[in-house]
């Protein structure tokens, strides 16, 4: 209290305002001052909820003239933030809460509907599994299957999940073990391939980082029975030319844009490098702005909005489409200019995801 009165009686105009605000607040009532937690948290944080700076709560001039005059500011900083981290804590519970109740009786529901018609869903496939092969009391099943397993062939592991990985483990436990390894005959095997950058099922579970896991396990494995095991980089592309990898690789030269798409080991570093099969090919890369978004009426409120409102350019469907169209069509000699014209008049007349159509004055259609 003492720090903010010297800080609304000397200090510059910005934070003498602030200053007064907070004693403002303090003179309020505890029912007043719950209810403008706002103002609070205000004084000590930014808009986007960012701590102020030192500076922003006691300018340079009058915190130098007076040692620690800041250190009251910044520590209830701390204290705002730390309470505001526990308020968005509780509203994610309360939301969570709200979700469980709506979805919990959906969830039954459909388990009744599956048990009764003697139905299993996709995950019921990976989830019994998993746990049939890592029951105790299921040791036969796995004795059974291990008898008849040579090798394992596992693709597009950027998009297994961990519960399918844990098959994958279990299948392979006694691959490399004792009288697994089975000395002598045909060596037991696995090979798993996969690429990062094309993980696209995160919806279904899959986790590009159990790759590397479950890699090290297995590897782990190979090496404690003194056999050989190999990480193979596979750099080669058979679809694009020089040109096009070239980008790719610049483009992902960046750490911050690799780090979503490689990891160490892919290569000896972790960096991207591609080659091209078809070398000498032509290829060119050109870079195109972004479709500007059409015109957006804003819903009513509780109306679900009829397109994806979160775009920042035009839907990438309708755009790719002509741009597919046109490239055809200018292969196509004398009917070249005809069916890019057809192809443009299409595209016109379609109406693109978000854009309503209605009927202009004269009976023609305007976008709205």
């Amino acid at each position: 209290l003492r720090a903010a009165r010297l800080v609304a009686e000397q200090g510059a105009a910005t934070v003498q305002a602030r200053a007064e605000e907070i004693l403002g607040w303090l003179s309020c009532d505890p029912a007043d001052r719950a209810a403008n937690w706002a103002e609070w948290t205000g004084a000590f944080l930014t808009r986007t909820g960012e701590p102020r700076a030192a500076s922003g709560l006691v300018n340079a001039k009058l915190a130098k003239a007076h040692d620690g005059l800041a250190e009251p500011f910044l520590a209830e900083q701390r204290r705002v933030v730390e309470i505001e981290d526990r308020l968005r804590a509780l509203r994610v519970a309360a939301l969570s809460a709200a979700l469980v109740t709506l979805a919990a009786p959906v969830a039954r529901a459909y388990a009744a509907h599956k048990e009764g018609a003697g139905l299993l869903d996709y995950d019921d496939l990976i989830g019994r599994t998993a746990a049939l092969l890592v029951d105790p009391g299921a040791a036969w099943v796995l004795y059974k299957l291990d008898g008849g397993l040579d090798h394992l062939l596992l693709d597009e592991v950027q998009d297994t999940a961990p519960a399918q990985w844990r098959i994958a483990g279990a299948l392979t436990e006694e691959f490399f073990a004792g009288a697994g390894a089975r000395e002598g005959e045909m060596a037991r095997s696995v090979f798993a391939v996969g690429d990062r950058k094309q993980s696209i099922y995160s919806f279904q579970g899959a986790d590009p980082d159990a790759f590397e896991l479950w890699r090290d396990i297995l590897r782990r494995r190979v090496g404690a029975a003194g056999l050989a095991w190999e990480d193979v980089a596979l750099r080669v592309s058979f679809r694009s030319t020089a040109p096009v990898l070239a980008l790719v690789d610049q483009v992902f030269a960046d750490p911050l844009a690799a780090a979503g798409v490689t990891a160490t080991g892919v290569t000896a570093t972790g960096e991207m490098s591609h080659l091209p099969d078809r070398t000498g090919h032509a290829g060119s890369v050109e870079l195109w702005p972004l479709a500007p978004l059409p015109p957006q009426e804003e819903p009513e409120p509780w109306v679900v909005p009829e397109a994806n409102r979160g775009l920042v350019s035009a839907p990438s469907f309708h755009t790719a489409s002509g741009v597919l169209y046109i490239a055809a069509a200018w292969r196509c000699g004398r009917l070249r200019w005809p069916l890019i014209l057809l192809t443009l008049a299409m595209l016109l007349a379609t109406p693109i995801e978000g854009t309503r159509w209605r009927r202009g004055s004269r009976g023609r259609p305007a976008a709205a």
